[in-house]
């Protein structure tokens, strides 16, 4: 990557790529919201709702830090959407300067192994986020699980932070800086995000889908949007949710319409948040059979099954 150095610097600044790696539902999106400031990463309780590598930028003075959110690791799984999704997530900590490896604040669990051995395997700079702190309220609990991850990681970078209750992410900020590499910024120090207002609107249809169906709903859900206009100051949004049975589109439909008019409004009020500006949402639901183990499809959604 090229520097971007028409910003006069310090000699002893630093920057570099730091990737957020873990199992699915560990909570790698929230940290970045909050290590940002800001909303750019959906979120939910459901597993791997990230699926795209997402990059978002933090310039303080003295240091700037380009955070990678990767989807969840997925070993194991046949699925052809999850083994794409997967490729993304390798993807993602590959080449970095720094790997903020997640592990919940309840301790080490089987599929952080496969996890940890990868980012083993490319000898890359971790360190270890244990994340929900604001879930344990007797904080001496906390001491065997640091313990078992220091003996099990063998590095003593262990930093437990809650992305919720912002709690201690200056003294992860702190930790990652000294691991970055003295130079100039890589993005502009206005730059926040390499995503633009198109994904996010799509990303955000699929967020609250997921958050409002939860587990009534399966995994597989696409979305593209249709239409993305701005029209006499008023956005005009056009999604299209793809869905793999009949079935699941009359869940999302609901009741004469009701569900989904409840996500779209949901939609709205947070693009109007963001944009500050009015926004009209209208949604269709449709249904193609087996999509996730298409692999023209799922091309089409934007993943690749190459390395």
């Amino acid at each position: 990557m090229n520097y971007f150095s028409s910003e006069t610097v310090d000699q002893d600044f630093r920057s570099g790529m730091i990737a957020i790696a873990g199992r699915p539902n560990v909570g790698k999106s929230t940290l970045l919201n909050c290590l940002l400031g800001q909303k750019i990463s959906i979120t939910s309780r459901k597993a791997n709702t990230t699926r795209h590598r997402i990059l978002g930028v933090l310039s303080e003075p003295g240091c700037q830090y380009v955070f990678i959110d990767t989807p969840g690791f997925t070993t194991g799984s046949k699925r052809l959407i999850d083994r794409s999704i997967h490729k993304v997530a390798v993807a993602g900590i590959i080449g970095v300067d720094v790997v903020l490896f997640m592990v919940e604040s309840r301790g080490w669990q089987p599929k952080d192994n496969s996890v940890w051995n990868r980012i083993q395997s490319e000898n890359l700079n971790s360190i270890v986020v244990v994340s929900k702190l604001d879930r344990v309220r007797d904080k001496a609990r906390l001491l065997p699980v640091i313990d078992d991850i220091a003996r099990r990681t063998g590095t003593t970078d262990i930093v437990p932070v809650s992305a919720r209750k912002s709690l201690n992410i200056d003294r992860l900020k702190q930790v990652v800086a000294q691991q970055l590499p003295k130079g100039p910024p890589l993005f502009p120090s206005d730059f926040l995000t390499d995503q633009d207002d198109v994904f996010f609107a799509s990303e955000v249809i699929r967020e609250q889908v997921f958050r409002l169906y939860g587990e009534e709903l399966p995994y597989s859900c696409a979305v593209q949007i249709e239409k993305y206009e701005l029209q006499k100051d008023v956005l005009h949004l056009h999604g299209l949710i793809w869905m793999e049975t009949d079935s699941q589109k009359r869940i999302i439909i609901g009741s004469r319409g009701s569900k989904l008019k409840t996500v779209g409004t949901r939609v709205r009020q947070i693009m109007e948040a963001k944009l500050g500006a009015r926004v009209y949402v209208k949604l269709w639901v449709k249904v193609r059979s087996q999509w996730t183990e298409d692999q023209q499809l799922i091309a089409n959604f934007g993943f690749s099954l190459r390395e």
